[in-house]
């Protein structure tokens, strides 16, 4: 999810939807984490939004990853062309992003 004030609005409703699936058909469905894309750390806000958004995880019994997705322009091109960053795009910072997030993710 992006760190802005919809995306965290957006959770009470995915809280909603998750708990109406737990109860009628997958009583052991859960949310393994949050992933942040076109984060940066580098705005007060960005990094005040963080935060509630941990803090709005709380009620969906889960965490937000450590590894973020950093804006970039390569990020756009690729879902313009229709092409993986990982691979046309090794190197850009986003794609070192998504390898560690993978492996964050495969550690859990």
């Amino acid at each position: 999810m992006q760190a802005d004030i919809y995306s965290i609005q957006g959770l009470a409703g995915l809280n909603e939807k998750i708990n109406q699936i737990k109860r009628v058909l997958n009583p052991s469905l859960y949310v393994k984490g949050i992933l942040l894309t076109k984060y940066s750390d580098r705005t007060i806000l960005n990094r005040d939004l963080k935060q509630n958004i941990i803090d709005a995880t709380n009620t969906l019994n889960t965490k937000v990853f450590t590894n973020s997705i950093r804006e970039s322009v390569a990020v756009r091109e690729s879902q313009t062309n229709k092409t993986c960053i990982l691979i046309t795009n090794p190197n850009n910072n986003a794609s070192i992003d998504y390898n560690n997030f993978i492996n964050e993710l495969l550690e859990v």
